[in-house]
């Protein structure tokens, strides 16, 4: 699973690694994947527009649409898998 324990070695390997910046957008989506899940399985509810879970929620969709718009914009990427 995608949670912090995954980020957390990870972040660990990328440390070990002589080009540790291969590993930047690895650990961005590992960032952002663990950052949800530790909100979905917060038993707090969300009881206002205010409480910080959803702008948690809002930075992880902006994060995630600007994610996807790259790899739909990547040359490098065949058509067929880019979306």
């Amino acid at each position: 699973m995608l949670d912090s324990n995954a980020l957390f070695l990870m972040k660990s390997y990328q440390a070990s690694l002589p080009d540790a910046s291969r590993l930047s957008i690895t650990i961005e989506l590992l960032e952002n994947t663990s950052k949800m899940i530790s909100i979905f399985r917060d038993h707090r509810p969300v009881k206002n527009v205010h409480d910080e879970h959803l702008q948690y929620l809002y930075d992880n969709l902006q994060w995630f649409t600007n994610w996807h718009i790259s790899a739909n914009n990547d040359e490098s990427i065949a058509k067929g898998e880019r979306s």
